[in-house]
């Protein structure tokens, strides 16, 4: 029987996005449960990113083009979803056109290649709400969508005080023009001179940072996530350190720059990274007819590392930290690790396996289990990801566009 949600409003529909965007590295499902985790320690050491963000200039865009939206004079909320798709296909054709390559970051860049009078599911707006919220550039908890009602509800406000009001005198005239308007402060925060004015923005885009945007976003992240690993290679200015550490594992050869706790913190993400890739490892030797080389390879490379990942694995440490309460769906997480961890403590890999096949249809049911009904040969994809990287490519990245801003 087909299973899915009523999808009551386009609000309810943002909110699910946002959370299934969070559910899951780049290109990759998430097929033993271990989100919870993940995310915690991704939540930690780089809040405001996600893995389908790209670049750092989008947390300037999107309040530039929404300002232009609240200075239109469109009314209705679906118009102004409507002009903010618009906006931002413009924005994304002119970037396109800048810099077509692969590592321009821009969104949609697909799309506007092949054909570019269509758009993207997932708006530039969308990707980088909850960022927006959490360094404090929108200075509210609602959604997209109800943002937009609100500039909507607001528009036809000042419609209403205008067709009401006497405008025979001309002071009247001009304080009825103003009355209704959406209050900028209320929502935005942004620096003084970096919204142009309607339209304006658009004669100096460029995927890059100025100065002033740079310096402000810096300081953002500093005021709202002062402790993160993110805001302390920002403020201590250590560009040297991401350009030697291509992955999060990279930086177990610079953790010295870290203070006590983050480098804590570091270790217990690190292990736990190790050790999910031997149970990734053996998830894709398990869930296929024949033998999978490229798993076979893998797990020859792991294979002398086995005990000594499972012993640095701290469980009972991880939920702490993480305040995972051990009942409900982590209850059931709690359990697989710890029964894995034990399994491979003691080499048993056949008991390791049959956790994994057991975690699998405890997840997904029997019928769309890939480890009991087993993949053809002739597929040859990996599934479940590899190491973890906790968002790090993406905050990178973003940190690296600020130190070039600051370079200029």
């Amino acid at each position: 029987m087909p299973i899915g949600w009523i999808d009551f409003s386009k609000s309810d529909r943002d909110k699910v996005n946002s959370i299934l965007d969070m559910l899951g590295e780049k290109a990759t499902l998430d097929e033993l449960g271990i989100a919870p985790i993940r995310d915690g320690f991704a939540d930690i050491f780089f809040p405001g990113t996600t893995t389908i963000q790209t670049r750092a200039k989008y947390f300037f865009l999107v309040p530039y083009e929404l300002r232009d939206i609240e200075l239109s004079k469109l009314a209705e909320s679906n118009n102004l979803m409507g002009l903010l798709r618009k906006s931002e296909h413009d924005t994304g054709k002119a970037l396109y056109e800048q810099d077509p390559s692969e590592h321009s970051g821009v969104i949609g860049r697909r799309i506007l290649r092949n054909n570019g009078n269509n758009w993207v599911k997932r708006t530039p707006a969308e990707i980088y709400w909850a960022g927006l919220r959490r360094y404090d550039i929108f200075r509210n908890n609602i959604s997209l969508t109800e943002y937009l009602q609100y500039v909507a509800a607001q528009k036809r406000n000042k419609e209403n005080i205008l067709s009401m009001g006497n405008r025979n005198d001309k002071k009247e005239e001009r304080d009825d023009a103003d009355a209704g308007d959406v209050p900028y402060a209320r929502f935005w925060n942004l620096p003084d001179t970096a919204y142009l004015g309607k339209e304006e923005w658009r004669k100096t885009l460029s995927m890059k940072l100025d100065k002033e945007e740079g310096s402000f976003l810096k300081r953002q992240i500093h005021m709202t996530c002062p402790d993160s690993m993110m805001d302390y290679l920002l403020q201590n200015n250590l560009s040297d350190v991401l350009q030697g550490c291509d992955y999060f594992q990279d930086l177990e050869k610079c953790k010295y720059h870290f203070p006590d706790s983050m480098r804590q913190d570091y270790e217990m993400a690190l292990n736990f990274s190790n050790f999910v890739y031997l149970l990734r490892i053996l998830y894709n030797r398990i869930c296929r007819q024949e033998t999978y080389e490229q798993a076979e390879i893998a797990w020859k490379e792991k294979e002398n590392n086995i005990i000594e990942y499972s012993s640095a694995l701290d469980i009972d440490g991880i939920f702490t930290r993480l305040s995972l309460l051990k009942q409900g769906r982590n209850k059931w997480l709690y359990n697989f690790l710890k029964n894995c961890q034990q399994a491979l403590l003691h080499e048993q890999i056949e008991k390791a396996e049959d956790e994994i096949t057991k975690r699998e249809v405890w997840l997904k049911g029997e019928a769309r289990s890939r480890t009991v009904n087993k993949l053809p040969g002739d597929i040859l994809d990996w599934f479940t990801g590899g190491e973890l990287d906790y968002r790090y490519g993406n905050a990178k990245t973003i940190m690296n566009d600020i130190f070039e801003s600051e370079a200029e």
